[in-house]
């Protein structure tokens, strides 16, 4: 993965039946101390269980470890925030007035997990992997509702370099397999910055063209 650098784009969600059920525009930046800092805006339209604006941002130190993550949803009414020390994490998550703190252990095969495909650049980002490598993580992943943290693992895989058909024509890009516990598996195409153009979800037979929903990205900048 090359340095990180000024990134802006907007990606597009979409149902198994291919209706658009979201548009998310982003942006990362570097932070004065060499981190890296993610900013996001949604919004989530039906079919969507909960139609919604909302908004995530994420920082990471210049070691590419976690520093900290917020989700805010449905005008302030769904939140969760997530702090991090060596060695632990405390999540806290909110519907309305009911809210509720944990504190986990937060080991570098830890990841945070949500409803877009920023949140797998940042785990590429903290686990390159060569063609044909692999690397087991375990996830927190965020309901895309409650946002309530449930751990997940997940087995993430480099596939290949494949000419893949993007938006802005064909590219180059590394495939990445991803699969849990529960055999859902997934498929994702990015470029040498861990930029995720295309995300789909398929069925557990791993057929890539039977989607379960995704996300595709739409409009992004290209650095020189």
């Amino acid at each position: 993965m090359s340095d990180i650098r000024l990134r802006k784009g907007i990606y597009q969600a979409f149902s198994t039946n291919g209706d658009v059920t979201a548009d998310e525009r982003w942006r990362l930046i570097s932070t004065l101390d060499k981190g890296v800092r993610i900013d996001t805006d949604a919004v989530r339209i039906s079919p969507f269980a909960e139609p919604r604006d909302e908004s995530f941002n994420l920082e990471l130190n210049p070691h590419f470890e976690h520093r900290r993550s917020m989700v805010l949803a449905l005008n302030r009414s769904r939140e969760v925030r997530m702090d991090f020390h060596p060695g632990s994490a405390a999540i806290c998550w909110r519907i309305g007035e009911t809210s509720r703190t944990l504190n986990y252990a937060w080991t570098s095969d830890c990841e945070i997990g949500y409803n877009s495909p920023l949140f797998i650049t940042v785990v590429l980002w903290r686990h390159p992997l060569k063609t044909g490598q692999s690397a087991l993580l375990r996830v927190a992943q965020l309901d895309a509702i409650s946002l309530e943290p449930t751990w997940v693992k997940l087995v993430i895989t480099n596939v290949a370099i494949e000419q893949h058909k993007t938006r802005f024509g064909l590219m180059e890009l590394t495939r990445y397999k991803l699969e849990t516990e529960d055999r859902c598996i997934d498929h994702c195409w990015c470029d040498q910055d861990g930029i995720v153009f295309d995300y789909w979800s398929s069925d557990p037979t791993d057929n890539a063209s039977c989607l379960h929903g995704g996300f595709t990205l739409v409009a992004v900048n290209f650095p020189n």
